[in-house]
C-alpha cells in the first residue's frame, strides 16, 4: 500500500480474542467513514501462543484490516510487559504522518477511524484524545461470544448509543492526578485525555514513553506530560465527545496485579507522581 497518513500502534499480549474485535471494529468504523488511509502496527510481545503463529487469529482479521497491518515481535525479556519499550518499537517502525495510539482491548465507535484528520484540519490542535468507558466482565464476555456479523454489529451499536454510553463507567475517561485536566468539560482547549490518542508524528522527533519503566500505569501519564512539556502553552487537546468517536474498553481490570504490589506502587508513585 502507499504510505498511509495514520498509524494505528497497538501493543499487545495474551489478549487475542480482545484484539480480534478491536480489529473488526476498527474495519467497520473505516467502512462506515469510508476513511482507508492509515496502517495497523501491532507490536507481540511474548504472547503464548505468539500472534503470528496463531492458527486462529489470522483468519478473524478482516480483509480490509490485513491489507493494512504489519505484525512485529518484540525482542525484549517477556517479564515484565513493558508497554512503553513496546509502544517505542511501534513509533519506529510507523510510516504514518499522524500517530494514534490504541490499546488492543479497545471497541472503537463507528465514527472514530475519521478523528485523526481533525489534526491535519486544524494545525492549531496538538493532540486528538478518546473518550474511553469500560464494560463490565458480564458483558464483555458475552459480545465477545458473538461472531462477527448482524448480532456483533447490533451489539456494539447499542454500546456506543448516546444514553447507554453515558451509563458505562469513565474510570478511564482522563488523567486526573496532579491537576493534569486542565479545563471541564474535557472535549474544551487544553484536554489532557488518557493514554489513546492521536499526535503527529514530527513530536515523536523528541520524545519516546520512558522505556527503563518496568511495568505499567503511571508511565501513561509521565509521556503526557512529556508531551504538554514539548509544546508548552502552544498544547491543545481536544475531545469529541459523540459517542460513536471515542471507545469502549473490553478488558479494564479495577486492580491490576503489577499495582497491587506495595514496593512497585510506591517506587513508581515516588517516580512519575512526586509522591514518597
Amino acid at each position: 500500500m502507499d504510505r498511509p497518513r495514520n498509524s494505528i500502534l497497538i501493543p499487545h499480549r495474551n489478549r487475542h480474542r480482545y484484539l480480534s474485535a478491536c480489529l473488526w471494529s476498527i474495519d467497520r468504523s473505516a467502512r462506515h467513514t469510508g476513511c482507508w488511509d492509515w496502517e495497523i502496527v501491532i507490536v507481540d510481545s511474548k504472547s503464548q501462543p505468539p500472534l503470528i503463529a496463531d492458527c486462529d487469529f489470522r483468519p478473524s482479521i478482516p480483509a480490509n484490516i490485513t491489507r493494512r497491518l504489519r505484525l512485529l515481535a518484540d525482542p525484549n525479556p517477556a517479564h515484565p510487559f513493558n508497554k512503553p519499550a513496546v509502544l517505542g518499537l511501534a513509533i519506529d517502525a510507523a510510516r504514518g504522518d499522524l500517530i494514534t495510539f490504541l490499546d488492543c482491548d479497545m471497541l472503537v465507535g463507528r465514527r472514530w477511524i475519521a478523528q485523526a484528520a481533525r489534526l491535519t484540519a486544524d494545525p492549531t490542535l496538538s493532540r486528538i484524545p478518546y473518550r474511553v468507558r469500560a464494560l463490565d466482565k458480564e458483558e464483555v464476555a458475552g459480545l465477545l461470544a458473538l461472531p462477527p456479523g448482524p448480532s456483533l454489529t447490533a451489539a456494539a451499536d447499542e454500546l456506543f448509543q448516546p444514553a447507554r454510553y453515558a451509563a458505562l463507567d469513565p474510570v478511564s475517561d482522563r488523567y486526573r492526578e496532579h491537576g493534569l485536566n486542565r479545563v471541564e468539560p474535557d472535549y474544551l482547549d487544553r484536554c489532557y485525555g488518557n493514554s489513546q490518542g492521536t499526535m503527529r508524528r514530527e513530536v515523536f522527533e523528541h520524545i519516546r514513553p520512558d522505556q527503563s519503566y518496568p511495568g505499567r500505569g503511571f508511565e501513561d501519564i509521565e509521556f503526557l506530560r512529556q508531551i504538554e512539556n514539548h509544546f508548552g502553552q502552544s498544547y491543545r487537546g481536544q475531545i469529541n465527545p459523540d459517542p460513536a468517536a471515542n471507545l469502549v474498553h473490553l478488558g479494564h481490570d479495577r486492580d491490576p496485579a503489577d499495582w497491587a504490589d506495595p514496593a512497585y506502587a510506591a517506587a513508581n508513585r515516588a517516580r512519575y507522581l512526586g509522591i514518597a
